[in-house]
């Protein structure tokens, strides 16, 4: 079980500084071509270059947060935000995070948006945010479609 622990957290890393970083490495790329003949589109990379690195540390604080005991030996973590995890209902911002790093992206969503479990609705946004980070790394300036589908839920017990 610990094992396990481990590996969810380590992946959870993983995408956190992977989509950030990327997004602060493309902004910065960007930035140097255009800092001569257009400042201020300049200026707005390296905002989004800062804004990036802001995020990154926020996530990374909460979930090492979460890892580390309080230092007066109560339960609670110390220095820990307590916003919840990225779901669904935030791939807006990741989107356009995204398409303003100069990866064009149409999203779609089909069915009824409905609230989802913390577990399965933190993993469906981190698959599409992985998948859009290695699109915008190495799509060569491609389009991407996020399309997400909302289902009924069905149980296997009348039909596995």
């Amino acid at each position: 079980m610990v094992d396990a622990e481990r590996a969810r957290i380590a992946a959870e890393l993983h995408d956190i500084v992977s989509h950030h970083v990327s997004v602060m490495v493309v902004q910065a790329g960007a930035a140097r071509e255009v800092l001569a003949t257009m400042p201020e589109e300049a200026a707005a990379a390296m905002s989004a270059v800062e804004t990036a690195g802001r995020n990154t540390m926020t996530d990374l604080r909460h979930l090492l947060g979460l890892l580390a005991p309080a230092q007066n030996g109560e339960d609670e973590p110390y220095d820990v935000d307590l916003s919840p995890q990225p779901s669904l209902s935030r791939l807006g911002p990741l989107v356009d995070r995204i398409a303003f790093a100069g990866l064009p992206v149409e999203m779609r969503i089909s069915g009824e948006p409905r609230p989802l479990p913390p577990g399965i609705g933190v993993t469906a946004y981190r698959i599409v945010q992985e998948g859009l980070t290695n699109a915008l790394k190495h799509g060569d300036g491609a389009k991407a479609e996020v399309t997400v589908r909302y289902a009924r839920t069905t149980t296997c017990a009348s039909r596995c």
